[in-house]
């Protein structure tokens, strides 16, 4: 079956980011015989395998036009954090593997590569080359990017080449990567590990800060699927670090926290609302 799917606007969400964008010539018409993806369940990263002398330009051509499967991947990203815009389409970057479950459904056996845009990210992927902190950052940005052009709210829709072919699928142990340790010691997890910590890197990129009228409601905190108004008074869920930030430096104190389950029985705020605003009038 021909896909019909494009990701039509990558270099519009690539230069988001903030980081320096390289267009590949052809990127919009390019894809694998498959043409375009037959659905988008998810983002898979992986590492490039190659050394520092074929960084940048090198490894972009390689990926888009040099190889004997290319287009490998749909997005590379250098050493310096440049984003190279490699194809729209289908790439060949995932192969055998799976099933996999991400928050937008299971993507089926061996099908990952229909189904799932592709980062790769330069590095030898052997644990002697540390990522530089430009690289994760611009690797994060752009899932968050993607994620808030189609919507998806978790993520989990983000997940690694080896987990693809992690414990549990068809092909356990069939790849690594991405692997190895950040700049800031931080680091991809185990050969066959999970990449929370670079989940959790993504999921931060998705707070955003929407201004509301001076009627007793500060801000709108969006977080994925979490949102709640923080008001001039009571108790808020304040889901990441720089959400609970921005909320001092709002209000000039500490929020109270509360845990997510309480927030979801009992709505955004805990305590006496003093606007007698509601949920529902936002």
């Amino acid at each position: 079956m021909t896909g019909t799917i494009y990701v039509t606007k990558a270099a519009e969400i690539a230069r988001r980011t903030g980081f320096p964008v390289v267009e590949q010539a052809g990127w919009p018409t390019r894809s694998n015989s498959n043409k375009g993806f037959n659905s988008l369940k998810g983002i898979t990263v992986h590492h490039t395998a190659s050394g520092k002398g074929s960084d940048g330009v090198s490894d972009a051509s390689y990926i888009t036009f040099g190889s004997n499967t290319a287009p490998i991947s749909n997005f590379y990203i250098s050493r310096d954090g440049t984003i190279y815009v490699c194809a729209a389409g289908s790439c060949n970057h995932g192969g055998r593997g799976g099933p996999y479950l991400t928050p937008v459904g299971t993507i089926v056996q061996d099908r990952v590569n229909f189904e799932a845009i592709s980062i790769e990210i330069a590095n030898p992927g052997t644990g002697t080359e540390k990522y530089p902190t430009k690289q994760i950052e611009s690797s994060a940005k752009l899932c968050a990017e993607l994620m808030k052009e189609y919507k998806w709210t978790d993520a989990n829709v983000v997940f690694a080449h080896k987990e693809w072919c992690g414990p549990g699928t068809t092909t356990p142990g069939r790849k690594i990567d991405p692997f190895g340790v950040w700049e800031d010691n931080n680091d991809w997890g185990a050969y066959q590990g999970r990449i929370n910590r670079f989940r959790s890197k993504v999921a931060s990129y998705l707070t955003t800060y929407v201004p509301l009228p001076e009627d007793g409601m500060r801000n709108f905190v969006l977080h994925g699927n979490n949102a709640w108004v923080v008001f001039n008074g009571g108790k808020y869920w304040i889901p990441t670090n720089e959400a609970w930030s921005q909320c001092v430096k709002d209000f000039g104190y500490d929020p109270i926290p509360v845990d997510r389950v309480y927030m979801e029985k009992t709505g955004p705020v805990v305590g006496e609302n003093p606007t007698n605003d509601i949920w529902g009038r936002v």
